[in-house]
C-alpha cells in the first residue's frame, strides 16, 4: 500500500528543504513510500492563502518521458496529497512552479499558464463549500 505524508525525521527532508529558498513561506515535505521504499516527494510551501509545489520528484523515472500507468499514478496521489495538506489549513490555491514539472502537470490534466501549472482543486476535492474556484 502507497501512503503519502508529510516527512518528521530532519535527515530526510533538511537536506531536501536546503535546496530552495522560501523566506517567506512554511515548507514541508510530502513523501511517497511503500513497504518501505521511497518512491518521490513534493516539496510544498504556503503563502498566504495559497500552497505551491516547489518540486515534484519522481524517483525511477525521467519526467520529460510520457509516465507509464504506475507514475503516473505516484504522481497523481503527491498531488492530491498536497491539495488535501492545503484543504486541511483552509487553502484552495494550489500552483506547480517548477518548469522541469510541468510535463508532469500536463499529463495529470492540469493546465499551464504562463509560469505556472493550475492545480484544479475543485476536480481533486469535489465541489465543497469552502472551496473557492
Amino acid at each position: 500500500m502507497i501512503t503519502v505524508k508529510p516527512v518528521t525525521d530532519a535527515r530526510i527532508f533538511l537536506p531536501v528543504l536546503r535546496r530552495f529558498k522560501d523566506n517567506d513561506g512554511q515548507m514541508t515535505v510530502l513523501l511517497a513510500e511503500e513497504n518501505g521504499v521511497n518512491l518521490g516527494h513534493a516539496v510544498i510551501s504556503f503563502h498566504e492563502k495559497r500552497l505551491s509545489i516547489l518540486k515534484l520528484e519522481l524517483y525511477f523515472f525521467d519526467k520529460s518521458q510520457t509516465l507509464d500507468e504506475n507514475t503516473k499514478w505516484i504522481a497523481d496521489l503527491l498531488v492530491r496529497a498536497a491539495v488535501s495538506y492545503a484543504a486541511n489549513r483552509n487553502v484552495f490555491v494550489v500552483y506547480g512552479i517548477n518548469h522541469d514539472d510541468f510535463n508532469v502537470y500536463r499529463q495529470l490534466g492540469h493546465k499551464i499558464v504562463g509560469d505556472i501549472a493550475l492545480i484544479d482543486v475543485i476536480k481533486i476535492l469535489g465541489k465543497c463549500d469552502n472551496c473557492k474556484k
